[in-house]
């Protein structure tokens, strides 16, 4: 990819970020309390994704001027696969950022914007390459991440992975 390219990518990007902020509807808060480091079960994820894991490994940090990121790993019994949750509580004055933030990925990546979808969604995946996909999407004040790492077919995951319940409920 030249500069040239890059510079109009990443122009699109901003812009489709923007243009996500302008589309997200005024909601109240979802409180931080709401929220679980790790909310899928082992048996959620196994009767969407078709992987078996573990129970999640926690993680819990407060992200500058009391903002929270929430995540989980899932690792798969037979070690190949990760499932990666995060969940990122913002104040109301950082939603802008956060709803921005989403689709920002490295050189590549495909990213897809989920048209109709009621939480934005946005899917990222390696291009021409397996192994990797991502689930974006924004609930009110909190920005939730799926990740699906290792030895997966993304055009095989991608379907499943929407059908994944979606949290914050």
């Amino acid at each position: 990819m030249n500069a040239a390219s890059f510079k109009r990518r990443a122009g699109g990007l901003i812009v489709a970020g923007l243009a996500l902020v302008a589309a997200l509807p005024a909601q109240a808060e979802i409180a931080p309390g709401r929220l679980q480091a790790c909310p899928l079960s082992p048996a959620e994820i196994k009767a969407a994704l078709g992987l078996e894991v573990r129970a999640g490994t926690p993680t819990d940090i407060t992200v500058g001027a009391g903002n929270k990121l929430l995540g989980c790993d899932y690792v798969a019994v037979n070690g190949n696969q990760h499932v990666n949750l995060g969940q990122f509580w913002a104040q109301a004055k950082d939603v802008p950022m956060a709803a921005a933030s989403m689709g920002r990925q490295g050189v590549g990546m495909s990213v897809e914007h989920l048209r109709g979808d009621p939480d934005h969604a946005i899917v990222s995946m390696r291009a021409e390459q397996d192994g990797y996909i991502k689930l974006e999407y924004m609930r009110e004040n909190v920005l939730t991440t799926i990740s699906v790492v290792g030895s997966v077919k993304t055009d095989e995951i991608k379907p499943r992975l929407l059908k994944l319940k979606r949290i914050p409920e």
